[in-house]
């Protein structure tokens, strides 16, 4: 996008709440406390290129985005 910074998209803390909470759901043996900054970057990655994915894949009539 030109060199400026893109607005994040996701809210970073509830984020790695999520993680965390999901984690004990899903795995709770492995007992993870920490969200690292590469993961909440991964997901905001993900986001964007589902986000830029259901654009392309819109019709040329139209202006609203659906799924």
């Amino acid at each position: 996008m030109g060199g400026t910074r893109m607005s994040r998209l996701l809210n970073r803390a509830e984020a790695k709440r999520y993680l965390l909470d999901r984690s004990q759901i899903l795995r709770p043996a492995l007992g993870m406390k920490r969200v690292s900054d590469e993961a909440v970057q991964s997901l905001e990655s993900r986001l964007r290129n589902m986000a830029d994915d259901m654009i392309r894949r819109q019709p040329c009539m139209g202006r609203t985005i659906k799924p």
